[in-house]
């Protein structure tokens, strides 16, 4: 009977055992997987354009352009193209131009912009350049970047207009980048 026993417990040990190593190794294929290949840095986030509300006085095609150019603005330190890639539909990111919803006439503040589950919305711009701006910026926040304190940075959390200039990145908008990204320093 005691060995009926041990054989029971053995096996049982051993049905433990191999179900615990094998939850391990899925879990670290997982991490490996969704750290490697899924994250926004290791392959093309696919964009297109959605809504563009009529207020913004801008078509699709000069929206598309503006957002091809600033797709150079991520893509040029990293050293390769197709951080970003334009395509017509089922795309990772949907681009929309809407009017804020936000209360103005108490005062009440709201963002220029935001990034949230593969929609990046543009609510308010002042012109073609703010406008790359504010993409610029939210297209980092898709790089999964985080906001920097370089006030002249375009991953500072209050955006400062250059209307001369198109986006450049700054010091600290390439140590984020490099630090998301995994790149070599």
């Amino acid at each position: 009977m005691n060995y009926l026993c041990y054989t029971i417990d053995m096996t049982y040990y051993y049905f433990i055992t191999r179900s615990i190593l094998l939850i391990s190794f899925t879990v670290s294929l997982y991490i490996a997987y969704t750290t490697v290949y899924l994250h926004p840095c290791q392959r093309p986030q696919t964009y297109t354009v959605g809504t563009i509300d009529s207020s913004f006085n801008i078509s699709q095609s000069e929206l598309v352009t503006i957002l091809q150019e600033i797709e150079y603005v991520w893509e040029q330190p990293m050293g390769r193209t197709l951080t970003f890639e334009y395509v017509e539909q089922d795309a990772d990111i949907t681009v929309n131009l809407l009017p804020t919803t936000a209360d103005i006439s108490n005062g009440q503040q709201y963002d220029k912009g935001d990034f949230y589950k593969g929609e990046l919305n543009i609510y308010e711009f002042e012109n073609k350049y703010d406008l790359a701006l504010v993409l610029a910026h939210e297209f980092g926040h898709a790089l999964d970047m985080d906001h920097v304190e370089d006030s002249q940075a375009i991953m500072h959390y209050l955006l400062q207009s250059n209307p001369r200039s198109y986006p450049e990145l700054t010091v600290d908008d390439l140590r984020e980048l490099k630090n998301k990204c995994r790149l070599l320093q």
